[in-house]
C-alpha cells in the first residue's frame, strides 16, 4: 500500500472520528439543555457537619428523573417548603401531644412523627429515662409501645414506624448495603417513603444517597446524589408550579 493511501485513510478516519465527537457534544448539550428546562419535582435542605453547622445549610431542587440538583438561594426554598413542606404538621402534631398530658412539655418531648390516624412520639422521664408512644388522634388516647421486632440498626424513629408498616422495605434497604454503603435513616415526606444511605464503595469520594421506597410495588428507586452530608429536610412539590 502506498504512502499516499494510508494519508488518505488517516485523513478519513480522523474526520470520521472528529464527526462522532461532534456528534457526542452536539447530544450531550441538546441533552443537557433539555434536562437544564424540565421541571425540579423536589426540594432538599442540607447540612454539612462541622464546628460552625449553623452555616452549612444548603439549598437545592432537585430532578428526580435524571438525579440532577440545582443550589437555590434560602429565600426561593423557604417559599417552596411553606407550600408543599410539612413543618406546620410536624409543630401541630407536637403542641397536640404536648396538651394531652400536664407532664409534657417542648424539652421533654423531644420527637414526633405524625403516620396517618397516629402520632408517634418520644417522651424522656425525669430519670432521663425514653419512651415511645403511639397516640391514636381518633380515640385520643395514648399508648407505649416497642419496637423490639425491628432489627437494631433501625434506630430512627420514623424508620421503625415505617418498617413496621412496610416489612418488605427493610429488605430492599438491605439489598442497597454492603461494606462500603451503610443505612443511614428514613424520611417520610408528602406521605412518600425515603431512605438514606452512606455510599463509600467510589475511591476518594462518598456520597449521601437518597432512595425511594414504593410500597405498591416494592421497588426502590435512586432519587439524587450529595456529596456526603446530613438530610434535614424535604419535600416533594408540584413539577409545573414555581420552578
Amino acid at each position: 500500500m502506498g504512502k499516499k493511501k494510508v494519508k488518505k485513510i488517516i485523513k478519513i478516519t480522523a474526520v470520521a472520528f472528529a464527526i462522532i465527537l461532534i456528534a457526542i457534544s452536539v447530544r450531550n448539550v441538546l441533552m443537557y439543555n433539555y434536562i437544564k428546562n424540565q421541571p425540579a419535582d423536589m426540594i432538599v435542605c442540607t447540612q454539612k457537619s462541622g464546628m460552625m453547622m449553623i452555616d452549612n445549610y444548603r439549598y437545592y431542587k432537585v430532578k428526580t428523573e435524571y438525579g440532577v440538583k440545582e443550589s437555590i438561594k434560602e429565600s426561593e426554598y423557604n417559599e417552596l417548603i411553606s407550600l408543599y413542606g410539612e413543618r406546620e404538621i410536624y409543630k401541630e402534631a407536637k403542641q397536640k401531644i404536648i396538651s394531652t398530658n400536664d407532664k409534657y412539655n417542648d424539652i421533654n418531648i423531644t420527637k414526633v412523627f405524625p403516620f396517618k390516624d397516629d402520632i408517634y412520639y418520644i417522651f424522656v422521664d425525669e430519670d432521663k429515662k425514653v419512651h415511645t408512644f403511639r397516640y391514636n388522634t381518633n380515640t385520643n388516647k395514648s399508648e407505649e409501645i416497642f419496637f423490639h421486632h425491628i432489627d437494631e440498626d433501625i434506630g430512627d424513629l420514623e424508620g421503625k414506624v415505617i418498617i413496621s408498616e412496610y416489612p418488605d422495605l427493610y429488605d430492599s434497604i438491605k439489598e442497597k448495603l454492603n461494606e462500603e454503603i451503610f443505612y443511614f435513616g428514613i424520611m417520610y415526606a408528602n406521605r412518600r417513603i425515603i431512605f438514606k444511605t452512606i455510599d463509600n464503595s467510589p475511591k476518594k469520594k462518598s456520597f449521601t444517597c437518597l432512595y425511594e421506597y414504593i410500597p405498591e410495588t416494592k421497588e426502590t428507586k435512586l432519587l439524587v446524589k450529595f456529596d456526603v452530608t446530613n438530610i434535614r429536610e424535604i419535600a416533594f412539590i408540584e413539577a409545573n408550579k414555581n420552578n
